[in-house]
């Protein structure tokens, strides 16, 4: 929470927060005027009143001051003045509830979907919650008699016992496409964790420990297609099917499967965060700019576009920028920003169909 880039929230005189609940061990209590934290939550003016600015990302690590620099204290609010509350935003974390549980059993229905229990056999297997996963390959189902005994048959369905196995993917350097496809664990960014070597590449940056370039702690920090710039961890984690009490079963496995709630404590802030991941998905997706660009020119009265038409709407989308062809003088529209809708319609307005 004193690290670069974390976020607080101005409540004002209140106590509870929209986003989360705060509990009382979790309130940092009134800052006194050596807090460098005070200092850039109260932003003073001119004449040293503080202003207190709705929202507050922090641009540089802070050291900490009294109550701050207790370790038993996970701070949710912290009091800046009388009657003056800021609510601190973690950033956005994902959990594994496979890696909590030694052995977990699941239950595997026709669809491939999974159910974890606590049961060897449930007594009710509809009255479960069953999730999508990402199988490797297939899945044990009854037509292969559930992995061909591994598993039990049960009310039509299939309990399996798993293990989690975690793993490095790159004992070498890799390419660009290679990080893309084939990581998919967020890693902490180095303002938030304290990695002793960084080396910058062509493609991509390393953060890495002393003496493990390529340990599975290793981050990479890249950009995607779209502009975007993140870390993936050098890790992939899988659930792997065993035999009943006995040995693993490699062809029957499946990606860890991510969830932004925690067992402890389910927060609003949460499925704010996951529905935002959720819409990203569907924002930053290879389709999108095509079918914006077809709607969009259809509802400008061009029912049926030229492919050309299209993508060149797509382009415009794409890269939040476009030039009018054949011209000169002529500003550019839009951002620079992938999914520009400035960029979009002008693209559409002053095309030559």
């Amino acid at each position: 929470f004193l690290r670069k880039g974390a976020k607080y929230r101005l409540l004002g005189n209140s106590k509870k927060s929209d986003l989360q609940n705060i509990l009382t061990r979790n309130i940092i209590p009134q800052l006194d005027g050596e807090s460098l934290l005070r200092d850039q939550l109260c932003a003073p003016d001119s004449n040293g009143a503080c202003s207190f600015p709705a929202v507050v990302h922090l641009r540089e690590n802070l050291d900490c001051h009294g109550g701050e620099c207790n370790p038993l204290v996970d701070p949710q609010l912290i009091q800046v003045d009388e009657n003056v509350y800021y609510e601190y935003i973690r950033t956005p974390c994902v959990w594994f509830p496979f890696s909590k549980i030694k052995h977990p059993n699941i239950v595997i229905d026709p669809e491939g979907k999974v159910a974890i229990t606590q049961e060897d056999l449930p007594e009710s297997v509809e009255s479960l919650t069953y999730f999508r996963v990402q199988w490797e390959n297939d899945f044990p189902q009854v037509g292969n008699s559930c992995a061909n005994g591994a598993c039990i048959v049960w009310s039509g369905r299939c309990v399996c016992q798993t293990t989690v196995e975690d793993s490095r993917v790159f004992d070498s350097l890799p390419s660009r496409d290679e990080v893309l496809s084939m990581l998919y664990i967020g890693a902490m960014s180095p303002h938030l964790k304290d990695y002793q070597y960084s080396r910058p590449f062509r493609n991509f940056g390393l953060f890495y420990k002393k003496n493990e370039m390529f340990g599975m702690d290793t981050a990479f920090q890249i950009k995607d297609e779209f502009g975007r710039s993140f870390f993936l961890k050098n890790m992939k984690s899988n659930i792997v099917i065993t035999h009943w009490g006995g040995d693993t079963l490699s062809q029957f496995q499946f990606r860890n499967t991510p969830t932004f709630f925690s067992d402890n404590v389910s927060e609003v802030r949460d499925a704010l965060y996951e529905t935002e991941a959720g819409l990203d998905q569907y924002f930053y997706n290879k389709n999108t700019g095509p079918f914006v660009a077809l709607r969009l020119i259809q509802r400008f009265g061009i029912s049926n576009p030229s492919p050309r038409f299209i993508q060149s709407v797509t382009k415009a989308f794409r890269s939040g920028r476009f030039d009018v062809p054949y011209t000169q003088g002529l500003p550019s529209f839009g951002s620079g920003r992938y999914g520009d809708l400035s960029s979009t319609v002008a693209a559409i307005l002053l095309d030559r169909e």
